[in-house]
């Protein structure tokens, strides 16, 4: 790992943070022109049926930052289905330098480099946005959702609708759309998720854009092993690009929420110094 590790714990920070209020760069969602088959046209129903169940899921992979220093690290990740996700920083020798853990009222994260931590109240964090711990899952694994309401399965088609892009696949949207801005989901002619855009009421630049790639089939649906998230902190560019390796689904293991008794308590504004370092 090149250059300072509190980037990349600050920079996967808000990224999770960001998922309902921040602003982003914008992003550019390339797809393939392809031949559309009219005989294997996609409907809701079939987009939902790839959305599948699941309870755990953990996986190793790799982190990589771009946007402030190029940098990079293995992660553990470990998820319990609409109850917490944990992303383990570990830079050199498998040996944990950070933790970062959401649940369904709050974020902390454990910068053991410094012996340090933040803990805030989710609500603190998103500004008042409904989303929740489940939206910010399926952000990560590129799986349609209704903010606040849950994933795209088979039970809530009637809350989406399909539209085409040409012969470039097409937008799942959801029906009820919150104030202030608009959000979708583009899929390509295979019927893979490419991408999550946000966009204000107002003008054309995305508040915040996620890329998928590697969408493969699992146990648990069409998930993407691939994920690209461009936001802005305080006028700086995070590209944060997320990739899974060996996934293992429904699995038993512990999250551990406890924060050590010798660690100092770090401000919401000290993420925006982390990445000054």
């Amino acid at each position: 790992m090149k250059h300072n590790p509190s980037h990349l714990i600050a920079a996967i920070a808000v990224a999770l943070a960001l998922t309902a209020c921040g602003t982003s760069k914008q992003t550019t969602i390339t797809d393939t022109p392809t031949t559309i088959d009219i005989n294997h046209t996609p409907t809701i129903q079939t987009v939902a049926q790839s959305v599948g169940r699941w309870q755990t899921m953990q996986c190793s992979g790799q982190v990589k930052l771009g946007g402030i220093a190029s940098l990079s690290s293995s992660v553990q990740v470990r998820m319990v289905r609409n109850s917490a996700i944990q992303i383990s920083i570990r830079p050199l020798l498998g040996i944990e330098a950070a933790r970062i853990l959401v649940t369904r009222d709050s974020i902390i994260i454990l910068d053991k480099l410094h012996k340090r931590y933040l803990a805030e109240s989710v609500t603190a964090l998103s500004g008042g946005m409904p989303v929740t711990i489940s939206d910010v899952q399926d952000i990560f694994m590129g799986r349609p959702f209704v903010l606040g309401r849950g994933s795209v399965d088979t039970t809530r088609t009637e809350l989406v609708e399909l539209t085409w892009r040409g012969d470039k696949g097409f937008d799942l949207i959801p029906r009820d759309q919150p104030n202030g801005f608009s959000y979708h989901f583009a899929y390509n002619e295979q019927r893979h998720i490419t991408a999550l855009s946000v966009q204000p009421a107002k003008g054309n630049t995305a508040n915040y854009n996620v890329n998928y790639a590697r969408v493969l089939s699992t146990i648990a649906g069409d998930i993407a092993h691939a994920v690209d998230i461009a936001c802005t902190l305080r006028n700086r560019d995070i590209e944060l690009h997320l990739t899974y390796d060996d996934i293992t689904w429904n699995g038993a293991f512990i999250i551990d929420t406890a924060i050590p008794r010798n660690y100092t308590r770090m401000a919401v504004g000290d993420l925006s110094g982390l990445l000054a370092q």
